[in-house]
């Protein structure tokens, strides 16, 4: 099954290729900003990963991997050019529920991806302090952090 991912920061939709190549013009012209986002965020995540040598690296996709060990200069000893950490919960019915042991409706986890649901900012907070909780972790940080 072929997937289109389009968002902004986080998977807005998780689409079909059938669904999108039925789109008519108006529907693909909403979805051009947030296309264009999307590309924008992952294009930043290749190069701030390859730049450095973080020790939490995204999948990009099967072609790239996680650029995990591929440094852009070498004569880095293995640390990079540039120290990267990213932290991101993910938004979506499985992985959530997981992190927050317990259940949730798809239209609850549709809402807190809109993001201009005000009524969701604490829940968000919470989602947000639970997964920092889980990954975020000293050894992560270079010493020289350390004041």
């Amino acid at each position: 099954i072929f997937l289109v991912s389009i968002g902004t920061g986080v998977n807005k939709f998780n689409k079909h290729y059938k669904e999108i190549t039925a789109y008519q013009e108006f529907q693909w012209a909403a979805q051009i900003p947030d296309m264009l986002m999307q590309d924008a965020s992952w294009q930043n995540q290749i190069i701030l990963q390859w730049l450095s040598n973080s020790p939490v690296p995204w999948e990009i996709d099967g072609e790239i991997g996680n650029l995990s060990g591929d440094i852009m200069h070498p004569g880095t000893n293995g640390n990079g050019l540039i120290s990267y950490l990213r932290y991101n919960a993910k938004l979506n019915k499985g992985d959530l529920e997981k992190l927050m042991s317990r259940t949730y409706t798809q239209e609850k986890v549709d809402s807190f991806i809109e993001m201009d649901i005000a009524a969701n900012c604490e829940e968000l907070f919470e989602i947000a302090s639970v997964a920092a909780a889980n990954e975020i972790h000293a050894s992560h940080f270079p010493t020289s952090f350390n004041l």
